[in-house]
């Protein structure tokens, strides 16, 4: 028995005339058919319809959908194209977070366990009941991990590492592992080593922004969490402009860091809030070095006027507002300081 196609194929010009009969305008039917050759109809359309879509007095689309009148097809190709800048944007400075993990996690775990493979130890690990399952998943992980690279055709530094030292230290391995296989690591930590690291998060962190907070053990899972996921988004070509996280964040932990950053008022959802692009900027603002985070600024700002003059359908605002990003985002990244000179600002 064969099951009928719900979704036959259908010729870039079918395309076309079925986004016309919903209302979008083709300013140009060669760019049109060229961009959706290229570009493909699922990833266009159907990623960045969403804001110029008509929706009735439920906040549900219309079925059929419906543009906004006015709405030409150069507009979700612009919201397109912001969307793949912001991915490569977030992604360099999410890479930088990344790093400097794997560099932190390394130091501190080697000159607390210097012996040859103590990574591979148990004993060297957290010893708390509930962190058995991510100590055995992390072991067993960096043991493929050596054992994957060890044997590939092409040289890589642990094929030179076991050839010419006879072991693979922990700060040539982490350089392999995925931000999913060191966020493994990390959780496997014991709390000694934990606590190492947050504190070197934690002053690089005071003393790019001048305040006196310490970064906690819980507060760097969470982020490290956040930033894997937004990562992957970036990382797989996703929609990232209004992704939100599935499962919500504690805000109320970090508002002790900012001065008026509303995305984590504790008096919403019990101090709960689903992470947006902007919690995951504001997020990076803790860990990230004040210098880097000042050029992320600038080149996000310079996203945002390129194309807020792209949109004529709806308010540049609307896409701004599905990020997180209200009017006054900037100000929302100050950092809260104990001295009089506010060294947080943009």
């Amino acid at each position: 028995m064969t099951v009928s196609d719900t979704r036959p194929f259908k010729s870039i010009s079918e395309q076309i005339k079925g986004l016309e009969v919903r209302g979008l305008q083709i300013e140009n039917i060669s760019h049109t058919t060229e961009v959706l050759l290229r570009n493909n109809y699922y990833c266009v359309i159907n990623g960045y319809k969403r804001p110029f879509l008509i929706r009735n007095e439920n906040g549900k689309f219309l079925s059929p959908e419906t543009y906004n009148p006015g709405t030409r097809f150069s507009e979700i190709y612009n919201l397109y194209k912001m969307d793949k800048e912001l991915r490569s944007l977030f992604l360099s400075y999410i890479l930088k977070f990344e790093n400097k993990m794997k560099a932190v996690i390394s130091y501190e775990f080697s000159s607390a366990y210097p012996d040859e493979y103590g990574y591979l130890h148990f004993s060297n690990y957290s010893s708390q009941p509930e962190d058995l399952s991510d100590v055995l998943k992390n072991i067993q992980k960096l043991s493929n991990k050596i054992e994957i690279h060890k044997n590939k055709k092409y040289d890589n530094a642990i094929k030179h590492y076991i050839k010419t030292h006879k072991n693979v230290p922990l700060w040539v391995l982490s350089n392999f592992l995925t931000f999913g296989e060191l966020q493994y690591l990390f959780l496997s930590l014991d709390n000694n080593v934990k606590n190492e690291v947050s504190k070197v998060i934690s002053t690089d962190f005071k003393i790019g922004t001048g305040s006196k907070e310490k970064i906690d053990i819980e507060e760097l899972k969470m982020i490290m969490k956040t930033a894997n996921l937004f990562r992957n988004v970036c990382a797989h070509d996703e929609v990232l402009y209004n992704y939100k996280m599935g499962k919500k964040i504690k805000s109320q932990i970090f508002t002790k860091y900012f001065s008026k950053n509303d995305s984590f008022d504790v008096s919403v959802d019990s101090g709960y809030c689903s992470a947006n692009l902007f919690v995951m900027l504001s997020l990076l603002k803790l860990v990230i070095s004040n210098k880097d985070f000042k050029e992320f600024v600038q080149k996000l700002s310079q996203i945002f006027r390129k194309y807020s003059s792209k949109f004529k359908s709806i308010p540049f605002e609307n896409i701004m507002s599905d990020m997180g990003f209200k009017t006054n985002w900037k100000a929302q990244l100050e950092i809260k300081v104990n001295a009089p000179d506010n060294t947080a600002n943009i």
